[in-house]
């Protein structure tokens, strides 16, 4: 029987506690361009060794998306506020998103400050 490695973007994924995905820019075939390379840079300036893990995605669209890996909610909310620019790939708002709990996807997008958890 062959053995395979599990892939090191599954052990992150079980490991870390925190993730946060952003969408790519929308800035034609370059994507991030410099900017994914100035994030990394960014982590490594600012986390310790092994504090941070870096992947790549798709969204439920056809955006790309890439995702770090952070051990705290403190160290997701100063990369967040290092580059202002970024998207969380939030594609709960997808109309191809579904749940047991929205089974024909989320009607509209909620807003910012509301917090009350029923439809409306």
């Amino acid at each position: 029987m062959v053995r395979r490695s599990t892939p090191q973007q599954k052990i992150d994924d079980a490991a870390f506690p925190i993730r946060v995905k952003v969408f790519a820019p929308n800035r034609g075939y370059g994507g991030f361009g410099n900017l994914l390379n100035d994030m990394i840079y960014w982590l490594q300036d600012n986390l310790p060794g092994g504090d941070f893990a870096q992947y790549y995605g798709r969204s439920l669209g056809v955006r790309a998306t890439t995702g770090f890996y952070l051990r705290s909610l403190e160290d997701a909310h100063r990369f967040l506020d290092a580059f202002p620019p970024l998207e969380l790939a939030d594609d709960t708002t997808s109309s191809s998103y579904s749940s047991p709990v929205l089974p024909f996807g989320r009607k509209s997008v909620p807003q910012s400050g509301s917090e009350s958890g029923g439809e409306g």
